[in-house]
């Protein structure tokens, strides 16, 4: 329970670092959220003449699918952006948003994978949870080991740690959407009921549009939530990642002493 607060505590330190690189994991993201958030919200509304529109809903399936190859890039930026901030490194360069291809390929082979296990089970509950947990894995974590699946894998099995951690992260995050979708309801509410009074405007027909009976509603609150709190959750499991790599290998005990041996060498001075 303290390492995983304390992972929560630092990547939350680290997004305050890492403005610019937010901007690239938002920016590569926007686009196939919202087109997923269409897809979901075009299958409810059709309903039982969903099979009838099949042409239009692979359309948009097929554009989302496109449009989500770039942001697994704009998460590698950003993974790769809090590694050197956790090593004292949050320059904002153009550098910084190479990605060596090596590790791309890694990082999209996994979430492939990941993706195709989530959609073949996503009618269990369990699961799909647990895809969740790899799908942050297989950024942060499967990048280390190239293009071959397997190695991949191997990687995300060796940085992936106790399964308590993941449930506490997962329950931490999966409260922390909530919150974030309720604020922006909040928020958007508010503006409906402030622009109702200040403009001329027809204050029920907005409020229905911001009402949770409009599915369009509920797929741009989902949108703003998952877009709130993915760095977070990103920079928590780099952080997870990290630890854990650190104690398999015995590098934790070799900092604890360089921090016992500089502080020794400051009381001393």
């Amino acid at each position: 329970m303290p390492g995983t607060i304390a992972a929560l505590d630092e990547g939350i330190e680290l997004v305050t670092q890492l403005p610019p690189f937010l901007a690239v994991l938002w920016l590569t993201a926007l686009p196939s959220r919202f087109l997923f958030a269409a897809f979901l919200v075009e299958l409810a509304t059709l309903g039982a003449r969903a099979p009838h529109e099949g042409r239009s809903l692979l359309v948009l399936a097929y554009a989302a699918l496109l449009l989500w190859l770039p942001s697994l890039y704009g998460r590698q930026v950003f993974v790769r952006a809090c590694r050197r901030a956790m090593e004292g490194d949050a320059r904002a360069t153009l550098w910084a948003l190479r990605v060596p291809p090596r590790e791309l390929a890694g990082a999209v082979g996994a979430a492939l994978l990941v993706e195709l296990a989530f959609w073949a089970l996503s009618f269990t509950v369990l699961v799909p949870l647990a895809m969740v947990a790899a799908a942050a894995l297989a950024a942060v974590a499967a990048p280390q080991g190239g293009p071959g699946l397997l190695s991949a894998l191997r990687e995300m099995a060796a940085g992936s740690g106790r399964f308590l951690s993941w449930g506490l992260y997962l329950v931490f995050f999966l409260v922390a959407l909530l919150l974030a979708a309720f604020n922006l309801h909040l928020v958007f509410s508010l503006s409906v009921w402030l622009l109702g009074s200040v403009a001329p405007v027809d204050a029920p027909v907005w409020g229905h549009l911001v009402g949770f009976e409009n599915p369009l509603y509920l797929g741009v609150l989902g949108v703003g939530a998952t877009l709130l709190v993915e760095p977070f959750w990103l920079a928590t499991i780099t952080v997870h990642v990290a630890h854990v790599r650190a104690r398999a290998s015995g590098e934790d005990l070799r900092q604890a002493f360089e921090e016992i041996r500089r502080q020794a060498q400051r009381d001393a001075a």
